[in-house]
């Protein structure tokens, strides 16, 4: 599965790499196993290219799971919660089937 933002489940959808939670992801490809973010400075501030004002983002290439959510508000947070908590546990199983590879950084 491949997600962009802006596709339409992209705001439901979970993004694991390397068995870890990502945040700020604005490209995850399972079958190419490569996720897009935006590069951060330590403090979690997004990076800016001074010349341009585009963020700036980094690719990095692992073991790629992507989940959309299949509960809605109204289902509760227990719902919400169970989901979450599949879909980080399949992430991590994905991820150890693989061998466990470290994080890799362009």
């Amino acid at each position: 599965m491949r997600i962009t933002v802006g596709d339409p489940d992209a705001f439901r959808a979970k993004v694991f790499f390397n068995g870890a939670s990502l945040s700020m992801c604005t490209m995850a490809d399972e079958e190419r196993g490569e996720v897009i973010v935006y590069a951060t400075d330590r403090a979690g501030r997004i990076l800016i290219n001074e010349a341009t004002g585009d963020a700036l983002a980094e690719t990095a290439h692992g073991s790629v799971s992507v989940f959309v959510a299949q509960c809605r508000p109204d289902d509760g947070f227990d719902a919400w919660m169970r989901e979450r908590t599949e879909a980080a546990h399949q992430a991590m199983m994905k991820h150890v089937r693989h061998g466990g590879k470290g994080y890799e950084r362009p």
